[in-house]
């Protein structure tokens, strides 16, 4: 069986993601929000409720929370190696809740723009005790998108006259998937009509113009990427699909073949505002970063995809 990875690429401005380990300590305080594996879009704030440690480990003089940073395709499920310390917080005495404002979360995923190794973070909480024993929390995994589409208009692809009819109707379906689970209101991706396709196998992500390709990018090049460019305040400008034709595609699944449809759906995906992941309880995820031959599973949207998209459009 093989396994490739999805290439994914932000110009201009490129996607942190937020994450946590699991279960460190369960004698200390045990956090109740933000849901585990939630992802939320760059400039709101994020709300951390805790219960604090039961009465009988004395009482808690503060707590501090803490936040680490992780190589982005590590899989930090019970585990800390590699992590480095970016902040830690103190929060009030009596309180059992704290605010990581918009402006804190864009200064790390700025900082993680310069730092491309590491784009994956982690949170828990800290509860220092009157006698100086340290109880800390459950950590928590959360992400956080550094953009979403502009609230106007959907953004539309003209695809590769190239493509058989299956595989761009198999394009507009991936489309009306996201749209419909996450039914906001209005459409956030769509496609123009065939008749306006593209003859274009390059990308000019200066034209303003979307577009779903192909070109032949060699084994190393992944088996799709999505290029992406932002305006300063992180909406989607414009975005770019990639088919790698050095692989063997199929309009179904087949042994041997990547499924367009469920490739192309998690593409739509990143033009919808979500990262990849790539830890080992995310596998069964649309947004999982690895897909293998004969796949379609990306196709069904899971409830966390879904959740997930639903909260960069509140």
């Amino acid at each position: 069986m093989r396994r490739k990875f999805f290439a994914l690429i932000f110009v201009g401005f490129l996607t942190v993601i937020l994450s946590v380990a699991v279960n460190a300590n369960p004698d200390g305080p045990r956090i109740t929000n933000p849901i585990q594996y939630s992802e939320h879009k760059i400039g709101s704030d994020v709300k951390i409720y805790w219960k604090a440690p039961d009465s009988k480990y004395g009482s808690v003089d503060h707590y501090v929370i803490s936040i680490r940073k992780f190589y982005t395709k590590e899989n930090v499920n019970n585990s800390s190696s590699g992590s480095l310390i970016v902040d830690n917080i103190p929060c009030p005495k009596l309180t059992t809740s704290c605010t990581i404002s918009g402006s804190m979360l864009e200064k790390y995923y700025l900082e993680s723009t310069a730092d491309k190794k590491y784009r994956k973070y982690r949170i828990s909480v800290c509860a220092v005790m009157e006698d100086g024993t340290k109880r800390w929390s459950n950590h928590q995994y959360f992400y956080i998108s550094a953009h979403n589409t502009p609230a106007d208009k959907p953004i539309s692809f003209h695809i590769y006259n190239g493509f058989t009819t299956d595989s761009k109707n198999q394009v507009y379906y991936a489309c009306q998937n996201w749209n419909n689970k996450l039914d906001i209101g209005r459409e956030i991706v769509n496609t123009y009509p065939f008749t306006m396709g593209t003859n274009d196998i390059d990308v000019n992500l200066n034209d303003r113009v979307n577009i779903v390709t192909k070109s032949n990018l060699k084994a190393t090049g992944g088996i799709m990427t999505t290029y992406i460019i932002r305006n300063s305040d992180y909406k989607l400008r414009e975005s770019d699909i990639m088919v790698n034709s050095y692989h063997s595609w199929a309009n179904s699944s087949q042994p041997e073949k990547y499924n367009f449809y469920n490739a192309i759906t998690h593409e739509i995906g990143h033009v919808v505002g979500l990262t990849d992941k790539y830890d080992s309880w995310a596998t069964e995820w649309t947004m999982y970063g690895y897909a293998d031959y004969n796949e379609d599973k990306k196709i069904t949207l899971t409830l966390r995809d879904i959740a997930n998209g639903i909260s960069l459009y509140d």
